[in-house]
């Protein structure tokens, strides 16, 4: 339960950054969470990330710079690579909003809108979202192998694997550790 609340106040504070965005249509009093804002047509504009989705979604602007799936494919492979040739016991580092961007991937071409594009375009984006899951699957249980290994063999979780590690998998190596503990002390006393 715990787990679950911290990761969406991880969420949260994602939703709260701030990104860029062209405008599309004119917009008055747009209200961004601190203040009334009037927008013209073609303004490039940061606002907080929950807004933007919105406007994105809505069809008023478009994302300064969108990740593709292509992009998003090559960078999953990369670190599905990367991880899996280390000898060393520490995770590889993992820009922060890894895990979020990636999962905004999978859930923009989960449901693609058919209108206006080509049928096979489509497939070929499905496809590589695919590919794209099952690689995130084994980087994720490769990762979560290496942070459980850690959590377990030290007394205190390690800084320099903390470092290395994605707010969610922070998240996840501190509850894990609570666990192992809170375990360890019922059921053995110590």
């Amino acid at each position: 339960m715990r787990l679950e609340i911290a990761l969406k106040l991880e969420r949260n504070i994602y939703l709260e950054e701030r990104v860029k965005v062209i405008l599309l249509r004119e917009i008055s009093d747009l209200f961004d969470g601190e203040s009334f804002l009037r927008l013209g047509k073609g303004m490039e504009v940061e606002l907080p990330r929950w807004l933007a989705d919105d406007l994105v979604q809505k069809g008023f602007a478009r994302y300064s710079r969108e990740r593709t799936v292509e992009e998003t494919l090559k960078e999953v492979a990369k670190y599905r690579f990367l991880e899996s040739k280390k000898d060393e016991p520490y995770p590889t580092q993992l820009p922060p909003d890894f895990y979020k961007r990636v999962k905004e991937i999978i859930e923009k071409y989960r449901k693609p809108e058919i209108s206006d594009v080509d049928v096979e375009e489509i497939a070929q984006k499905l496809l590589k979202v695919t590919r794209i899951r099952a690689q995130l699957k084994e980087l994720t249980d490769l990762r979560l192998m290496k942070i459980v290994t850690k959590v377990l063999g030290e007394e205190e979780i390690p800084v320099s694997l903390i470092e290395r590690l994605t707010p969610e998998e922070r998240i996840f190596a501190q509850e894990f550790d609570g666990d192992v503990r809170t375990w360890k002390h019922l059921v053995l006393g110590e």
